[in-house]
């Protein structure tokens, strides 16, 4: 959005990613049910002017309760985007699954309903991105808010894992996962990983740098990418089984 020079407003819904409404996201100027977050981004994206409207719902919400207000948007014209946030599985509730995990409740196989195929057929301009992948997931975002500001309603569908799911699933296949350390000679202290992408991993040194705690790291990779100095480096591999699980692909 800031590269893109507009201003947003970021219609809300429910689900882990309702954290965002704090600092320093700053990402929900809405929170009021689940789907809602689609549907108020109907009516605003209609009667603000001058502002991109963009929704973010999870991949769960979205079949629970998104699709028709998606489909109220292509109807009616509605120019905003809409980000799903799908980790594969309904989190929030206790991991259980979704039209879009290929399981049924009891856990048998059943047909996977794509998110992107539905949006597709519905009429959306639709994008999937990697969402371990920084560059990839800013990528596609930028072109859905584009598309929004020339009139159209558009969906990012970024995917990847659970975190809680990828280690639980790590373990059983013992896939080892990273760790990350901070080189300290190439430390800027320009806090990026501290106050942007604000890492619980991640923590002040006292001496104007960070470093990471080992035991809250995940593994997810996301702090290397994002730093601006090349600061932060692997301090032990991972298995090329583990980053096939986060679903970025290559080795460890």
């Amino acid at each position: 959005v800031k590269r893109l020079g507009v201003e947003a407003v970021y219609s809300g819904d429910i689900g882990c990613y309702s954290l965002a409404i704090n600092k320093p996201f700053n990402a929900q100027d809405t929170l009021v049910e689940m789907g809602g977050s689609i549907g108020l981004a109907n009516g605003m994206s209609h009667t603000l002017e001058g502002r991109v409207v963009v929704a973010t719902i999870g991949d769960s919400t979205f079949y629970h309760a998104g699709i028709p207000g998606l489909i109220n948007a292509i109807y009616n014209r509605a120019p905003m985007a809409v980000l799903v946030l799908d980790n594969e599985v309904t989190a929030m509730t206790g991991h259980q699954p979704n039209p879009g995990t290929g399981l049924d409740a009891l856990g048998r196989e059943a047909r996977r309903i794509p998110i992107e195929d539905i949006a597709s057929a519905i009429g959306a301009k639709v994008y999937v991105a990697k969402a371990f992948d920084p560059a990839d997931v800013e990528v596609k975002l930028s072109r859905a808010l584009r598309d929004a500001l020339e009139g159209y309603t558009s969906v990012v569908v970024a995917r990847g894992p659970c975190i809680l799911v990828a280690l639980s699933r790590a373990r059983e296949a013992r896939a080892r996962r990273p760790l990350y350390r901070v080189n300290l000679d190439k430390c800027r202290g320009c806090m990026v990983c501290y106050k942007a992408f604000n890492c619980p991993a991640i923590t002040p040194r006292g001496d104007g740098r960070v470093e990471i705690f080992e035991a809250l790291c995940t593994g997810c990779g996301v702090c290397e990418k994002i730093c601006p100095f090349n600061a932060i480096e692997v301090a032990t591999p991972g298995s090329s089984e583990w980053l096939q699980l986060l679903g970025v692909g290559g080795g460890g």
